[in-house]
């Protein structure tokens, strides 16, 4: 049967709009959105092929993947691998970070103590 669309509004701060273009690697060139900025992302499926497709548009103009030019409506496994890609690079800078917290704790109470020591200089100079 047939369904009636459904709709999802939110607002969002321009920077993350930007950021939520670059995450889904679209296409939409060096822009800075306007003011009442719209991204639509719509998920279709196909009649007979049951395939899903995902179509992205930035204030009612079709935008393609990078890496999916050659058609408007990409497949949604497309979409799905830039978002483990993102969430895999995201969970590695996670890793890293904890690593690196673990080496400032495996210097010992001096390295720690001269890193503090290092920041109260600096909030001083700033006075």
């Amino acid at each position: 049967g047939q369904h009636a669309p459904r709709a999802s509004l939110m607002a969002v701060h321009d920077s993350t709009l930007i950021a939520l273009w670059n995450a889904m690697q679209l296409d939409v060139g060096i822009v800075f959105p306007t003011y009442a900025a719209l991204t639509a992302i719509e998920l279709y499926q196909h009649n007979t092929t049951k395939e899903w497709v995902v179509e992205v548009q930035v204030d009612h103009s079709p935008v393609h993947f990078r890496n999916h030019k050659h058609a408007i409506r990409a497949p949604f496994a497309h979409v799905e691998a830039i978002v483990h890609a993102f969430l895999k690079k995201e969970k590695a800078t996670k890793k890293r970070s904890v690593e690196e917290d673990g080496d400032v704790e495996k210097e010992g109470a001096e390295g720690a103590a001269v890193k503090k020591a290092k920041v109260a200089d600096q909030g001083s100079q700033n006075e």
